[in-house]
C-alpha cells in the first residue's frame, strides 16, 4: 500500500508537470505586448490574395480593392519584441508605407500608432497565431485628398 501511494504521488507530479507545457509555446516571461509582437513578426506577412477578409467597410466602397492588402510587423527580435518597422502593400489607397514605424498605445495590444504611414491607427486589433484583425480609419482629409470616395471605417481579418 506503501508503495502504491508513492507511485501514485510521483504521476500525479509528473502529469502535472507534463499537461502543464502543453499548449504553451509562447514565453511566459515575455508580456502581453511581447508575445503580441512575437507573433505578428513571425507571421509577417500578413495577408495577400486569398488571405484578406474584409469584415466591414463604408457603404458604396468596395471591399475588393482590400483584397490583395499584405502587411507586415517587424520587431526588434529576440529578448524583447519591440515594434520596429511596419509595411503594408497591395491596397495602396488604404495602407501605405515607407519606412513606417509601429507601437503599441497605451499599455494593452488592442491599439498600434503607425508613424510615417497612411493611416494613423490601427484599433481594435486582435492577434491569434493565425490571424490578425484590426480596424482602420480612411479619411480623405489626413491624406490630401488622394483616397476621396474611400472615406470610412475598415475592418480586416489577414490570415
Amino acid at each position: 500500500m506503501k508503495y502504491t501511494n508513492t507511485i501514485c504521488l510521483v504521476m500525479a507530479i509528473f502529469s502535472v508537470a507534463f499537461f502543464s507545457r502543453c499548449g504553451s509555446s509562447a514565453d511566459p516571461s515575455l508580456s502581453l505586448q511581447q508575445k503580441a509582437s512575437k507573433i505578428m513578426d513571425e507571421g509577417s506577412p500578413w495577408g495577400g490574395t486569398g488571405n484578406v477578409e474584409v469584415l466591414a467597410s463604408p457603404t458604396g466602397v468596395d471591399p475588393t480593392e482590400l483584397e490583395n492588402l499584405q502587411v507586415s510587423f517587424k520587431t526588434s527580435g529576440d529578448e524583447d519584441w519591440a515594434p520596429t518597422f511596419f509595411e503594408a502593400s497591395g491596397a495602396d489607397d488604404f495602407l501605405s508605407s515607407n519606412n513606417a514605424i509601429w507601437f503599441w498605445t497605451g499599455s494593452g495590444t488592442d491599439n498600434i500608432t503607425l508613424n510615417e504611414a497612411s493611416v494613423a491607427e490601427l484599433t481594435s486589433v486582435d492577434v491569434t497565431d493565425l490571424t490578425v484583425t484590426f480596424t482602420f480609419e480612411v479619411s480623405a482629409s489626413t491624406s490630401g485628398g488622394r483616397i476621396a470616395g474611400f472615406d470610412g471605417t475598415y475592418t480586416v481579418r489577414l490570415k
